[in-house]
Order: structure tokens, then sequence, then C-alpha cells
């Protein structure tokens, strides 16, 4: 009983032997539900939303909004959206970095930078605190500041350290009334295609007939990476078949047809070196970009992080160079796997 919804509604005949005719030549209608009964109207806004915000496992280069919750369903019968807000870092574009000009304690309320280029507003990240930008003086190197913003903890940082400017993008996703209690609510997701980027933290807040609820909020970058990393989805394979050997473009190479960032680079053998390790290069245009290691007896090399390594660029060529090899047996069949 969900006041909007459509059902639909079709009539076939049919006779005494209950043969029906044909759905093409039967009538159709459509019904909208006007959720007699159910008449609650919602007296104040709801109360700030609980909610999460994940990498999607079905879409690439998307979040997932989803686990929307209350602490209980007062006034939420007239919720009709709900208003989500990405803080988020793009990783194609690297513009050469924004450093702090000296060092900042964990108490300070204002910092330096070495040039000018943030505004009133923009919310930045160093490392994993987040930090709001309340004042810009001195020609815009001095910047009055908001320390610890969505829960982040302030932290001392050296001169130099590298100030990192998030992007802010908004979105709204439409409810029916009466939508949250039902057993639809509990598998509910909207997706967010969000290719590239490194979100650092989101608020999100619901709108019902009365007004706007109260704001949560959540920060993303108590991991190795600082944020979540969307990726575009897909990986480059590089592979030799056979004994491994000291070789110089070991791989054919593979010529990109689109830009990337990284997510990590890791390879693969059928066959372990014995008595010592291998080591391959991966190059990116002839040039060293990681180091990957395979210990002896080991099929699995470690793992490299792409939130170090450059961005991939379309027309980039990718080759691999096997430094050293197994010295009783040299491992074989090499795969390496750039994700991207």
């Amino acid at each position: 009983n969900r006041e909007g919804m459509v059902v639909q509604i079709l009539g076939r005949s049919a006779n005494a032997s209950g043969a029906e005719c044909p759905t093409e030549i039967s009538p159709i209608t459509r019904w909208v539900i006007g959720g007699a009964g159910i008449r609650t109207v919602d007296s104040d806004v709801p109360a700030a939303p609980t909610f999460g915000l994940a990498l999607s496992q079905r879409l690439d280069g998307t979040v997932e909004l989803s686990g929307i919750g209350f602490p209980d369903l007062a006034n939420t019968a007239t919720i009709v959206a709900g208003t989500l807000t990405i803080y988020w870092q793009d990783e194609l574009t690297r513009l050469p970095p924004l450093l702090l000009a000296a060092a900042l304690t964990a108490a300070d309320t204002s910092l330096t930078t070495d040039q000018i280029g943030l505004s009133v507003g923009t919310v930045v990240r160093l490392d994993g605190e987040l930090l709001l930008i309340d004042q810009v003086t001195n020609g815009g190197t001095t910047l009055s500041i908001t320390r610890g913003m969505f829960a982040t903890v302030p932290a001392a940082f050296a001169a130099g350290q590298e100030i990192v400017p998030l992007r802010k993008s908004t979105v709204t996703a439409p409810f029916v009334k009466h939508f949250f209690g039902t057993p639809a609510s509990g598998d509910w997701t909207y997706s967010i295609p969000l290719s590239n980027a490194r979100v650092a933290a989101a608020e999100f807040y619901v709108t019902n007939s009365q007004g706007n609820s109260p704001s949560s909020d959540q920060a993303y970058t108590n991991t190795l990476e600082w944020g979540l990393r969307t990726l575009s989805g897909g990986q480059y394979s590089l592979q030799l078949s056979g004994p491994l050997a000291v070789q110089d473009a070991a791989t054919p190479e593979t010529i990109l047809d689109a830009d990337h960032v990284i997510g990590d680079v890791r390879g693969f053998l059928s066959e372990a070196p014995v008595g010592t390790g291998v080591r391959v290069r991966l190059n990116v245009n002839a040039l060293q970009v990681c180091l990957l290691t395979f210990d002896a007896g080991s099929l699995v090399s470690n793992s490299v992080r792409g939130a170090v390594l450059p961005v991939l660029r379309h027309g980039d060529r990718l080759s691999t160079d096997i430094l050293d090899i197994g010295s009783t047996l040299p491992g074989s069949d090499l795969t390496i796997v750039v994700s991207v």
C-alpha cells in the first residue's frame, strides 16, 4: 500500500475450459495507488540518517550509496529525496603539488603554502586529515583552517607536506513516500559513476515534507590509499611463456588505448624459481615504473600500490625487463597484471 506507486492491470477473458484469450487483444490499464489508510503526515524533519558508501562490485569506476537507516521511523513517512555530497580527488589530473611552506602542529589553526591556489570553503587533505579553508590572507598563501573535518584526527606535518585540494560533487536520490521501513529499503542501492577518483569523505541528509534532516558525514582516509580509489575498471596483462631468462623487452609492448590510474601491479609464475628469486622491471615508455620480486619457491610477486605510481596516458607503451632469475631453476610462464 505505497502511495504514488503504479500497478499494471491486464484483463484476460477465459472460457469454461479455462483457456484464456491472447494477451495481445486483452485490455490493459494502469492504476496509481492512493495509499488509503496510510495518510501519515510527518510533524518534524527526520533524524540524521546513517548511510554507507562503498566501491561498487558490479560497475567499474562507480561508488554505491546504500544502508540508509534511522534511529526509528519517526518523521520518515514523507521522505522524498536524499542528498549526497562527495569530496574527492581527481587522480587523472595531477597538477604541480601545493606544499606546506612551514611545519604544522596538531593544534595550529592556520597554515602557509608555497604558492597560491586555494579558496575559502575548499576542503583539503593532508595524508589522512581533512581540513576546511575558512579564510585566505597574505596574498593567498596564509590560510585560516578548521582542523579534523569529518571526524578525522588532527596531526603534525613537516614543511613540504603535500596539500591535496578536494573536488565536491552533489547527487540527489529520489524516494517514494512510505519507503523506509519496507523490505525494499533494506536492499536499496544508488550507483554514482565517478571513475579515476579518490573519495576522501561524504555527507548525506534526507528531505521530507517538513524540510531537511541534519547531515551525517563519513571520512574514508584511514587507509593506505588515503581514500576509496574508484579506478576505471579492467587490467592490462603482459605475458611470457616458457622458462625465464635475463632479458630486456621480455614481453611484447602493450600500447594503452585511454588514460588510466593504476590500482596495483603484481606478477604471477606457473613454476616457481629455485635457488634464488626473480626480479622483473615494469616500464612505461622504456622508463622504470616499479620492480616486482618473486622469492625463491614463490609463484606470486609482491604487490606495488598504484597510488604512488604515475598516471598512464593514451598511447603509453608498457613493457617488462627480467633482471634476475632463479639460480637452480629460473621460473616459468610470467604474467604481469596492471589493474586500472
